[in-house]
Parts: structure tokens; sequence; C-alpha cells
């Protein structure tokens, strides 16, 4: 077995061809799928999302295109994640509640902490490389 590899999965084609291609080198794979949040996005308590500011409509990581990754995913027998949520602020709440895991920032207020899966670095010590890092 080579290195392991982070793989970004979407759910089409290009992404389920790069997995099973990797694989079939020796590589070890965990699908990873990633969605690009940004102002205007609202979290239900169910976990889904929709976003105000883009007509509803999610460029990347949907729910769709979560459930399309973690079918590919399931069908090539590699582990996938789609639910880490990250924040720092009380307007992470909904996403830090609907996430499988949800880190919240050291420097975030204590309402935010109190539900996190975890507290980890502050956002100003390179966070999203430390979750790589201790995840995948």
């Amino acid at each position: 077995m080579h290195t392991q590899i982070c793989a970004a999965m979407s759910g089409g084609v290009d992404s389920s061809v790069m997995a099973y291609l990797l694989l079939q080198a020796g590589y070890s794979v965990t699908g990873a799928t990633m969605t690009l949040y940004r102002p205007g996005m609202k979290f239900s308590e169910d976990g889904r999302f929709s976003c105000e500011t883009c007509g509803g409509e999610i460029a990347c990581g949907s729910d769709e295109d979560v459930r399309d990754a973690k079918t590919v995913c399931d069908h090539l027998g590699i582990p996938h994640s789609a639910t880490i949520g990250m924040g720092d602020s009380d307007n992470d709440t909904a996403m830090i509640k609907a996430a499988a895991l949800g880190l919240v920032m050291d420097n975030a207020p204590e309402s935010l902490k109190e539900i996190a899966d975890r507290v980890i670095c502050n956002n100003d010590e390179h966070a999203v490389q430390y979750v790589m890092k201790e995840y995948f």
C-alpha cells in the first residue's frame, strides 16, 4: 500500500474515476466532500442547508452532491467524510449542530464551545491545516 490520500469527491465522473484509479494504483483513499459556505447560507436542524444569496442553489457540496459522493465511496469501499463543521462565531451554531463532528476554534464564544464536539486551536493558528493533519 502506498501513501494515504484524501481525495476531493464531488460525486461526479471525474472525482469518481480519480478515486478508482488511485485505488487500482494501490493507494489508501479517503473521499471528502467540501461545501463552500457563503453569506446567506442557512442550516436546518436536520443538517440540510440553503443559500438565500444564490437563489437557494449551492454551487459546490449540495446535499445531492454529498449523497452522490457517499454512494461512490460506498461502492468503491472507501471511507467518506462530509460532515466536519468548523466555526468561531455564534452564526456558526446551526452548522456545528448539524455536522457529525463540530469543531470550534479556541477563540470562539463560550456558547459555541459548549455545543462543540471538540475545541481546537484558534483561527490564527492554521486551523484548516490542523484539521487535515488530525482527521485525514
